[in-house]
């Protein structure tokens, strides 16, 4: 939808959508990884997580 709109705003001016449309793109990258970091911090810790980040054995166990 912004694209769409950086479009509509920026047709005749090539060099400016194409920033504008960099722009949107980085933002929405910087977003996912973010509320990415956020969610995994935030869900409580599971008994299967907790095995596998206590894993003392050094052995490759997989969380699921």
């Amino acid at each position: 939808m912004l694209i769409f709109i950086a479009e509509l705003g920026f047709a005749h001016h090539p060099e400016d959508l194409l920033m504008e449309k960099t722009g949107i793109i980085l933002a929405s990258l910087v977003a996912r990884i973010a509320d990415n970091v956020w969610l995994s911090l935030s869900r409580p810790p599971t008994f299967k997580n907790l095995i596998y980040n206590l894993n003392i054995f050094g052995e490759l166990i997989s969380p699921a």
